[in-house]
């Protein structure tokens, strides 16, 4: 019941939010083809089960080094825009675009904590992926119940801020009221 409670009033807003991050994923994949890495591209979109040839796929990174680079930045600004972008979307009723872009600005504003986070979580990341990728099945529990925790410390609930609960430091900025949809 409570699993798709949000999709029952935000789906559309949710597949919006689906597709802007489709979209601009491929839209990067473009931008690295143009840039050098078409080779590399396809070599990713193309490698089955089987894997790739290790002499090519060595080859196409050699020769997209500017692309990857690239890439890897677009990405990672695309990351940030969509992370807290669903729970902002649920918890907030805000938009997709306005989500996207208070998202982003949280991420800025607290890049320091927040690679930290992500620097700590790398090597449970490549533990739970050595035993067949069952690692997964506990520690994405743990992310995602971890990234809610630090969600409503960004962006703390009316309660949480009259209770004094939900306090973060002063560096930590709650998304702007203009930023939010109205309903």
């Amino acid at each position: 019941v409570h699993l798709f409670a949000g999709f029952q009033r935000h789906a559309q807003r949710l597949v919006t939010l689906g597709g802007i991050n489709l979209v601009g994923q491929l839209l990067i994949l473009g931008v690295m083809m143009l840039t050098g890495g078409k080779a590399l591209v396809e070599i990713m979109m193309n490698s089955g089960a089987g894997g790739a040839d290790p002499s090519a796929l060595t080859q196409a990174v050699t020769g997209a080094g500017f692309s990857i680079v690239l890439g890897m930045t677009l990405f990672t600004v695309l990351l940030m825009a969509m992370q807290f972008a669903p729970m902002l979307v649920i918890f907030r009723n805000m938009a997709p675009v306005p989500a996207m872009k208070t998202s982003l600005r949280a991420f800025t504003r607290n890049w320091i904590p927040l690679s930290v986070y992500g620097l700590l979580m790398l090597p449970f990341a490549i533990l739970a992926s050595i035993p067949l990728m069952l690692g997964w099945l506990v520690l994405l529990p743990i992310i995602i119940t971890s990234m809610y925790a630090i969600y409503r410390d960004l962006f703390p609930m009316e309660d949480d801020v009259a209770t004094g609960s939900g306090e973060g430091s002063a560096e930590r900025k709650e998304a702007a009221p203009d930023d939010q949809a109205q309903p």
